[in-house]
């Protein structure tokens, strides 16, 4: 099969969403990692395999502002000030971040990064992420 295609796109994101009903990271480095070995392991050559990354995050509204580590309970889906539907984007996590109070933690040590502020919980891909 290899031969006959120029490359395969695998989508490694979506992991995660509100329908486990609690926070969880929507494109976590480990499942990215595993879903492109997948195919390099049944013989597609590793420069044919295209990873998905998604430079947005899904959000949810935290059932407690206090836990809000990955796999706290949730009470739905989340909003951002400047958010569609539940997705944020990175170039908005940065500003929330930097000029609206965000705290940011990256429980993994650069690979997954997550951001709260009151009820709202985000977990999304930045440039370090992706770079690994």
């Amino acid at each position: 099969m290899a031969a006959s295609l120029d490359y395969i796109s695998v989508m490694t994101y979506d992991e995660a969403g509100t329908w486990e009903g609690k926070t969880g990271h929507h494109s976590k480095f480990s499942f990215c990692k595993s879903g492109s070995e997948y195919y390099v392991n049944k013989g597609i050559p590793k420069e044919k395999v295209l990873m998905g990354v998604p430079f947005y995050g899904h959000t949810f509204k935290l059932a407690d502002k206090n836990k809000h580590y990955i796999g706290a309970p949730i009470a739905g889906e989340g909003r951002t000030p400047h958010g569609e539907g539940d997705n944020a984007f990175y170039s908005e996590m940065c500003d929330l971040i930097k000029n609206k109070g965000w705290a940011k933690e990256d429980p993994d040590q650069g690979h997954d990064p997550i951001s709260y502020h009151e009820l709202t919980w985000v977990g999304y891909d930045d440039p370090y992420a992706a770079y690994e």
